[in-house]
Formats: C-alpha cells, structure tokens, sequence
C-alpha cells in the first residue's frame, strides 16, 4: 500500500524521472547523482536564450546557491559562472544557464579546481562528488517515415531551440558510417555538425536541406542524399542495406556513458512494401500509431469514463478544471526523449484504450484500493523506457516537492497495481 499511495499522491506530477543506472545507490550521507536531464529554450531573441539542467540523486539533497562557486561549470569547453542554481523537489537540484551560442554544446559540471567538494549540493550534511558531462539538445529532432532496404526517410519534426550545432551521422546496419570531416570542431564522436547560426529564421524545411548538404559533404557518393520538404532520403542502390540518419545525443555520469542515438536497425516491414506517409498517421500523445476507434465501450468502462473530469464529474483527482491542465512529465537516461502529458492527455489515453482494440491490447488501465488509473509499468513500456536496463529506478515528484524513489522491479513485484491515479 505505501507505494501506491505514493503514486497516487503523485498524481498531479511535477515529474516522473526514470535512470538507468549500473551503479549503487548513494549511502544515506552522500548524495548520488542518478540521472542528467538537458533542455533548451530561447524566450523569443538572440538574448533569451537558456539552457536548464536538472541533477537528480539517490537521495534528498540540500542545494545552497550561495556557494555555487565550488562548481565548475563549462558548456562547449568555456568556463560558465553566471548561471542560477535551486533546489527542484526533494531529490534534485537545477541548474539554468543564460547562453548566446554553446558551440559544440557540451556541458560539463563538476567539483571547482578551488573546493575539496561540491557544497553547493548536500545530502545530511555531506557535499556532493561527481562529475557530469551532456550534450545540449538543439531542439531539432528526426522521426522515421520508412524504412525499406537500400533506402530511408526521415523527417525533421520541429526547429532550433536556440543557436547551437545538431550532431548529425550516417549509420548502415546499425553500424556507424565513418564521415570525410576530420576537423575536431566539426565532428563529435564521428557525428558531423549543422550549424543553426540563423536559429531565429530557419524553419523544418531549411534545416532539411542543410543535413542533407551535410550529409553530402561527408559520406562517399555510393550514398544519395536528398530533401523533399521536411523530409530527407538516403539511398544506396542496389544495396539492400538499412540506412538511417541519426542525431547524436549522451549523458555521462562519473565516467560512465549512455548514449541515447536512436538507431534503426531493421527495415520495416509492411503488406504492400510501401512507405508510410507520416502525415497520415494518427499518433497518441506516446507516439503509438493508434488504429480507428472500432471497439465497443462496456457499461463498466463507460462509468468509468463518466468518473472522469473530462466528463465533468467532480470527484475526479485534483480541485478544479484547472487541473486538466496539471502535467506529468516524463524524462531521464532510460528515455531516448523527455514526454510532457497534460491530465486531460492521460484521460484520453484512458478513453481510446478502451475503443480503440489496438491500444486496448497494452492493458494500460487498471484500478487498486477504490482508485481508478493508467498502469504505470505498462505506462513506461508504452513511454519508450527501457525497462530491461539493469536497476531501472523510477522518481516520483509531487508538485507540492514531495519524491519517493521506487525500482522498476518494485513496481513490477507490488502486491497490488500501481497506478497512475485518475478517479475513484
């Protein structure tokens, strides 16, 4: 029951951070850094631009920003010392950077070359000791269109956050594609580097021509590379070869490195052998192609679905309407990305695993205790989590600072569901 209320209590959730990590937990003293998550955002000009970093640990820590200075903070290798630091929930601390340009986009953060510790950040008294190191995500980001042998095609799904370098790669059979570029400011673990100099102007179509012009520039011609709109093939004929175009992406904690490039290594498969059109595909709010609405709602799940606050019932988690618009976020080394959901997405979630036989078949739903929700085992498989890393952890942060950390076995094992509350 103490985990369930734990989650329950979590419903209206600042944060699920999920780390996949080798490593022991912290001892009850010293804080251990679990899990690195980067985000960029620019406020509307060139001088609005951020970078947040969010520090996450084992255990609950004590951030004091008055003594920042005992952190070395670098981002593509430059000494950073005006940046913010807070506390963020029990359990983690933030970090945002105002920048104008991060270059290769690398953040550093460890001890000062002037402290013995990191006293910025304590556990019971203990200052931290780690060392972290990530890339900035430029905000650009690739989805796959088709995949069929001798031939991929990409899209390029949303723009620039700020100004800043995607690092872009060629991969065959999963295995990476060696490129022409030698110059140690162009290249990043044999990824190559566009540029988003005109961050502001540049919109999908744009950057799908300078990848390609990339591409082009740094694979040998037995690859063909080409941009139509947003979209962008890479071909090898007469290969039966699965190709893909990949952006680069790592965190590092204590040395120890996760790269989170998604990678395609198998062509897909299809009736017809045609590529999917990824403008007609109806997508959930977790990427599932979701097929049409064609299961009947039974008389129990249509209550259920009265009990909603989508439906208007008042007893549904959380005051007011407003709450609809509370969001879980979801993020964290095991995710390839982080997931933002408002209540009202979880709810429809709710609502298409019950019409839709599709998503039915994920057994998304569940009920414990009285309390009606979304399975959260189920609920990180269907996120992307990859749930087989060894001593996966899940972090539950309450809006109120409230975190409770539990493993993915945990949840697994419990005694009785564990569940993403949504009504009783």
């Amino acid at each position: 029951m103490k985990k369930l209320i734990a989650l329950i209590t979590a419903m209206v959730m600042a944060a699920v951070c999920l780390a996949g990590c080798g490593a022991e937990s912290g001892t009850e003293n010293t804080p251990e850094l679990q899990a690195v998550t980067v985000s960029s955002y620019c406020n509307g000009g060139e001088d609005d631009q951020f970078v947040e970093v969010r520090l996450t640990f084992a255990g609950e820590i004590t951030v004091n920003p008055d003594k920042k200075d005992s952190i070395r903070l670098t981002v593509g290798g430059n000494r950073v010392r005006d940046f913010e630091l807070e506390q963020d929930g029990s359990f983690a601390a933030l970090i945002k950077i105002p920048v104008d340009a991060v270059t290769s986009g690398i953040i550093y953060i460890g001890k000062s070359e002037t402290a013995d510790s990191i006293k910025a950040i304590t556990g019971a008294g203990t200052a931290a000791d780690f060392e972290a190191e990530a890339t900035t995500p430029s905000g650009v980001t690739l989805s796959t269109v088709s995949c069929q042998p001798g031939k991929t095609v990409k899209n390029v799904d949303s723009c620039w956050n700020i100004r800043s370098i995607a690092w872009v790669g060629l991969y065959e059979n999963g295995q990476q594609v060696t490129p022409y570029e030698t110059d140690t400011e162009e290249t990043l673990d044999g990824f190559v580097a566009v540029h988003g100099h005109e961050f502001l102007q540049e919109d999908e179509e744009k950057i799908a021509d300078k990848i390609v012009e990339v591409l082009e520039k740094n694979y040998s011609s037995e690859y063909k590379f080409s941009a139509d709109g947003t979209e962008i093939s890479s071909e090898k004929e007469g290969s039966e070869a699965v190709l893909d175009v990949s952006i680069y992406s790592y965190v590092s904690i204590d040395g120890n490195k996760t790269d989170n490039t998604e990678i395609i290594t198998e062509a897909q498969s299809s009736a017809e052998g045609e590529a999917v059109d990824h403008e007609d595909e109806e997508a959930s709010a977790t990427k599932i192609k979701i097929a049409d609405e064609d299961r009947e709602v039974t008389a129990e799940e249509q209550a259920i679905l009265n009990n909603l606050k989508t439906a208007g019932f008042t007893g549904a988690i959380g005051e007011d309407a407003t709450s609809l618009y509370e969001t879980l976020k979801v993020t964290g080394t095991a995710l390839s990305e982080a997931q933002v959901y408002s209540a009202a997405d979880l709810e429809e979630l709710v609502r298409l695993s019950f019409t839709s036989t599709n998503l039915n078949a994920y057994g998304l739903t569940a009920s414990q205790s009285g309390y009606f929700g979304i399975d959260l085992a189920a609920f990180l498989k269907l996120c992307g989590a990859d749930t087989a890393a060894e001593d996966l952890k899940v972090l539950c942060s309450s809006g109120d600072g409230e975190s409770k950390i539990i493993t993915f076995e945990e949840i697994n094992n419990a005694s009785g569901k564990c569940i993403i509350a949504l009504c009783k």
